[in-house]
C-alpha cells in the first residue's frame, strides 16, 4: 500500500514476525515510500527473480534500482565460479 506512512513502513520492518514472511519483504522493497535505509537492509534477502524485477522497476529509487543491480551482477558471477 502506498498510501501508509513512512513511520507505519519502520515499524513494519523492524517487526521481526512481518520480516520472516517473504511477501512482506518484497512489498516493502518494491513500496515507492518505503524508506531507502530499510530498502537497502532488505535488499540482501531477495530472490534473483525479484532482484531482476527491482532493477527495472522505475517507481522505486535509483539508488535501490542500481544496488539491485549490483547486488545481481556479483550472485550472477558467484554462480560462474562455482
Amino acid at each position: 500500500m502506498t498510501s501508509l506512512s513512512d513511520e507505519t513502513l519502520r515499524l513494519i520492518a523492524n517487526n521481526r514476525k512481518f520480516r520472516k514472511n517473504y511477501t512482506v519483504t518484497r512489498a516493502l522493497v518494491n513500496n515507492p515510500k518505503t524508506p531507502l535505509e530499510i530498502s537497502l537492509h532488505l535488499l540482501p534477502t531477495i530472490t534473483p527473480q525479484d532482484l531482476k524485477l527491482l532493477t527495472t522497476n522505475k517507481n522505486i529509487p535509483d539508488t535501490l534500482r542500481t544496488s539491485a543491480l549490483r547486488l545481481q551482477r556479483r550472485r550472477s558471477n558467484e554462480r560462474k565460479d562455482s
